[in-house]
């Protein structure tokens, strides 16, 4: 037997959210997976991206009247973006993909593998001004500009310490991966 909210649009199911828990309950069911989806092919982990689900939810539970934009998936997809981004800065997971991009050598599948301890020591061997860069560039997403403002140096100096450090962040994750070959 077909509930009476089942055939109401996802827009009027959140409409109804605060008079039915179960109204609600059908609008998460129907879009669970699909936030999941793009929180994990944004942040990479499934743990993060079950945090992202439940945020979403609990955002879109708590929201004032929405007006309807357009399709109510448009409007999940900005919302799921939004959330990914401050769960992953609150979390650093999203920045230590980012540096494992642009830092790690791809194996023979084009795989990116890069474990968090292997991170952190390849970090502390960095000199204090490229650790700095790195951080405030891939931990904190500060641009070029921004970061140039918080250390109290030209533009130039955040490219080129950034360039080193990257250039000494590769060769370090390099020569891990053939020590682990030869092993």
């Amino acid at each position: 037997m077909m509930n009476k909210f089942e055939q109401l649009d996802d827009w009027a199911l959140l409409g109804r959210k605060k008079s039915s828990h179960e109204a609600f309950g059908i609008l998460f069911r129907r879009h669970r997976d699909y936030v999941f989806r793009l929180a994990v092919g944004y942040c990479g982990n499934c743990n993060l991206a079950d945090d992202v689900v439940q945020e979403v939810f609990v955002r879109l539970y708590n929201a004032r009247e929405l007006q309807e934009q357009a399709a109510f998936t448009t409007y999940l997809y900005r919302l799921t973006l939004n959330v990914t981004r401050e769960v992953s800065r609150r979390n650093h997971k999203s920045a230590i993909l980012h540096l494992e991009l642009a830092c790690a050598d791809h194996d023979e599948n084009g795989e990116h593998e890069l474990r968090i301890t292997e991170l952190e020591t390849a970090l502390s061997g960095l000199p204090p001004q490229q650790r700095e860069v790195v951080t405030l560039r891939f931990f904190e997403r500060k641009s070029i500009k921004e970061t140039a403002l918080v250390l109290k140096c030209r533009e130039g100096t955040v490219k080129s310490n950034l360039h080193w450090a990257l250039n000494s962040l590769r060769k370090i994750f390099i020569s891990n991966r053939e020590n682990e070959r030869e092993d």
